[in-house]
């Protein structure tokens, strides 16, 4: 991975030298990103815990997201709220929704926290070559990585993917992302069977890249949360409408989950071009992501709009709600 690709030399040599010194910089954090172990297991745990919340005990997970909206944020952490989501938004997105499926729900999130600790350990802690012995690769480490944390890696990694286009298909609530996010779960499975059959080979090195694609297209789950994350934080509207909600729902769920293999890709890139076309592509997902909370909000602006005319129609005055929200939407797209 730390690898410089040493194509053809630049004509302009500042350029080279700023283009290895930008590589360097990326080489560097990505160590010290990984080198700090506290920091990553705290994360860790914390988003194991959001994963296998709603497997563990639905009712709690009822009573985290649904916190009173007319109260301070402080005023719910205090009872344990992290989220305002109304009841109706959340009666169609979660449960009792999942209740519909519960078991297939369950085993996902249950076999996804586990794939998360398990992925996290297997990366943080990769077997070294040490020796060559009789023409074989000696390798170090190994026991717990090929063994316990290895099998339960693979175990929980298939069932997570299986379960994830199994709910994807038979989704109540899914719209144009379905498909989209039925491909994604193959491509889980796909992936981890292609970075198994690597090393039942011996093939190492091709085994390491596949993982890799493995957890990153799995990791679009947490590019989701964060794309959802800076959505919220510009706007709460979503969590108020069913609409509202299943419409930017479809949007980060399809560019969160590919943004996770992007990712990936840029991480195993083994040449600089290579990098660099990988971060194009991050950045147009990013871009993509803006673009569709932007058609979300012409869309919503227009069907209050148009409510509003007909309500001037029937002789009715507008209420408030609509008001604000109109006005709200048009800041937004703006």
């Amino acid at each position: 991975l730390d690898r410089i690709d040493k194509g053809r030399t630049p004509l302009n040599p500042m350029a080279s030298r700023a283009g290895r010194a930008l590589e360097d910089a990326q080489l560097q954090l990505r160590r010290e990103a990984f080198g700090n172990a506290r920091l990553w297991w705290a994360l860790t745990a914390a988003y194991f815990g959001y994963v296998v919340l709603g497997g563990v005990s639905w009712r709690l997970h009822r009573h985290v997201f649904t916190g009173d909206e007319r109260k301070s944020v402080l005023a719910n952490l205090r009872k344990g709220q992290v989220a305002t989501f109304r009841k109706t938004v959340y009666a169609e997105y979660f449960f009792p929704a999942f209740l519909r499926y519960h078991l297939t729900y369950r085993s996902h999130v249950l076999c996804a926290g586990l794939w998360l600790v398990t992925g996290v350990y297997n990366l943080r802690n990769q077997p070294e070559l040490t020796a060559l012995r009789d023409g074989k690769r000696i390798y170090s480490d190994r026991k717990l990585h090929a063994g316990l944390s290895g099998y339960a890696y693979v175990i929980t990694s298939a069932t997570k993917g299986v379960t994830a286009a199994l709910m994807s298909y038979f989704s109540h609530s899914l719209g144009f992302a379905r498909w989209p996010m039925i491909g994604f779960g193959v491509y889980d499975v796909v992936s981890l069977v292609v970075a198994m059959q690597y090393i039942l080979r011996g093939k190492v090195a091709d085994h390491r890249r596949w993982m890799v694609r493995n957890f990153a297209v799995g990791s679009g789950s947490i590019w989701v949360r964060v794309f959802g994350a800076i959505w919220a934080a510009c706007d709460l509207e979503f969590m108020k409408d069913v609409e509202f909600y299943g419409m930017m729902n479809n949007v980060i769920l399809c560019t969160g989950f590919t943004m996770g293999p992007l990712f990936g890709e840029w991480w195993i890139a083994r040449t600089r071009a290579a990098r660099e076309a990988w971060l194009v592509a991050m950045v147009g997902c990013v871009l993509s992501n803006l673009i569709g909370a932007r058609a979300v909000y012409r869309y919503k602006s227009q069907q209050r709009q148009a409510k509003s005319a007909e309500r001037a129609n029937d002789g009715s005055p507008p209420t408030v709600e609509d008001s604000l929200r109109s006005t709200r939407s048009s800041q937004v797209v703006a």
